[in-house]
């Protein structure tokens, strides 16, 4: 089994700066539960059997995780504040109301595995398997784009506006 270090929750300062990604050479500083076990790609499976990787895990022990307060609710998910391996993240707990909402969690974790793009939430590790389907990412601190649009309720500037759908179209690429 590999060890994964558990990043570190980023800040941005403005729109201009981007999180800090950190090297695979790069020690890490362990949270005070240590690191997330990383199974063996064959073994790190959803229940499924359709989603796995090598780098994130896709089955967490009860005791590794625990949700917050709620972030953001909406018709299909909600986002809460969570811990994982003693680390702030942001815990994406879906709505499975059919089997469709089942299928359509198990496409966006099989996407979400293969991503890696500086302006998107990495995914760090998942929860896929019954009772409580979750998908962890890394935790940005406030202020981010949605806490000014909808908290400060900032209008911003033409400038603005370009520089951030700069940042937003390579993103979407990834999609």
């Amino acid at each position: 089994q590999r060890r994964l270090p558990f990043p570190t929750h980023t800040s941005r300062d403005s729109i201009n700066s981007s999180p800090r990604r950190h090297n695979a050479d790069e020690e890490v500083e362990a949270a005070p539960m240590g690191l997330l076990e990383v199974p063996p790609e064959d073994t790190n499976r959803c229940v499924r059997g359709c989603c796995r990787s090598d780098a994130i895990p896709l089955h967490l022990p009860a005791a590794s995780f625990s949700l917050l307060s709620p972030i953001a609710r909406g018709s299909e998910s909600t986002v809460y504040e969570a811990r994982l391996g003693g680390e702030r993240a942001a815990a994406k707990k879906p709505v499975l109301s059919t089997s469709d909402d089942l299928d359509k969690f198990h496409y966006q974790l099989q996407l979400l595995c293969e991503m890696d793009h500086p302006g998107l939430a990495k995914l760090i590790a998942a929860h896929a398997r019954p009772p409580n389907y979750l998908m962890f990412f890394e935790y940005f601190e406030p202020p981010n784009l949605a806490d000014k649009i909808h908290v400060e309720e900032w209008s911003p500037s033409i400038q603005q506006v370009i520089t951030i759908a700069s940042y937003l179209g390579p993103s979407l690429l990834q999609l």
